[in-house]
């Protein structure tokens, strides 16, 4: 694959990904530097084997070779299916697990268009499998089986799956009782049959799934960088107790790197310190802190002078 031979340190990571805390990372990152920059692109390509991690553990999302431009409200032809029976593996086309209904021939006058909303339908797809796919074997199940990579697999697929209320998994129904409830009616709207009908992914990052809890925590953390000093001295003083519901690989990997690059600034150093001590204390392992914790810790505890006090006010 392109991207890990020219940046071979980047992983495939869906055997990384976790239901609670790693998809609203890939949702926002998929909204925030794909979709709501308006790149007027369909990605086409929103699947787990194109979700990556960095080294520094920042999420990437690849996969972009079946990208096609899309008019702003409109669709673009999508050709890639449409000679029906089994889909070539050479040339590559994109994988039908995660195609939207559209895109194999249903939606009449939308058959066969891409536009944003095929792959908001994706992104639905890559949380179900997440979420309600999930195997105790740590494999997972799609929610369209199309293992013949056949595009009328698909679509009957699609057909079979999605014949819930108006085209959609019902958010009360079997297939979603393993999501968690406050995620439910969103994802139903991102898997609505009809993309006219089909939830924007704006709006799906605005459900309470998103904006409440240990979610908003993070989202709070992963922005504080973007704020002034003062407000990021607020929400450090507040942050220490939120930080209890997370297990140590997501305060390692999630909360660690902020806290990292804000304790750069010897006047927030006051406020950081509770919250890296916090972490400290939750890390499952002496080796953990030290290769952690201890290079940020370190610098602020060699301090002499008081720094100049930030309001968190």
């Amino acid at each position: 694959m392109i991207l890990q031979s020219t940046f071979p340190d980047w992983t495939p990571c869906f055997s990384q990904l976790r239901p609670g805390f790693s998809f609203p990372r890939i949702a926002l990152h998929f909204h925030d530097r794909f979709l709501a920059r308006d790149a007027h692109r369909v990605a086409l390509a929103v699947t787990p084997r194109d979700i990556y991690l960095t080294p520094g553990g920042t999420w990437k999302l690849g996969g972009f070779g079946f990208a096609c431009a899309s008019p702003p409200g409109g669709a673009a032809p999508c050709e890639y299916f449409k000679a029906g029976g089994e889909v070539p593996r050479f040339p590559p086309a994109p994988d039908l697990r995660y195609a939207a209904p559209e895109l194999t021939g249903a939606g009449g006058a939308l058959a066969y268009r891409a536009s944003p909303a095929a792959d908001a339908f994706a992104l639905g797809c890559v949380a179900y499998e997440l979420f309600a796919g999930a195997r105790d074997d740590g494999s997972a199940e799609p929610l369209l089986d199309v293992r013949d990579n056949s595009a009328a697999t698909h679509a009957y697929r699609c057909a079979h799956a999605l014949h819930g209320p108006g085209g959609k998994l019902a958010p009360g129904g079997p297939a979603l009782a393993r999501v968690p409830e406050s995620l439910r009616a969103a994802l139903s709207g991102l898997l609505a049959a009809d993309p006219r009908a089909r939830l924007d992914p704006s709006a799906f990052l605005q459900g309470p799934f998103f904006t409440t809890g240990p979610i908003r925590t993070l989202r709070v953390v992963e922005r504080m960088l973007e704020l002034e000093h003062a407000k990021q001295a607020e929400i450090l003083a507040q942050l220490p107790p939120m930080l209890a519901p997370f297990p140590p690989r997501i305060l390692r990997d999630m909360v660690l790197p902020p806290l990292t690059q804000v304790s750069r600034n010897p006047a927030l150093a006051p406020f950081v310190l509770p919250s890296l001590l916090t972490v400290a204390e939750k890390l499952d392992s002496v080796a953990a802190f030290t290769r952690h914790v201890e290079p940020v810790l370190a610098p602020m505890l060699a301090v002499r002078r008081p720094p100049r006090e930030t309001s968190p006010s």
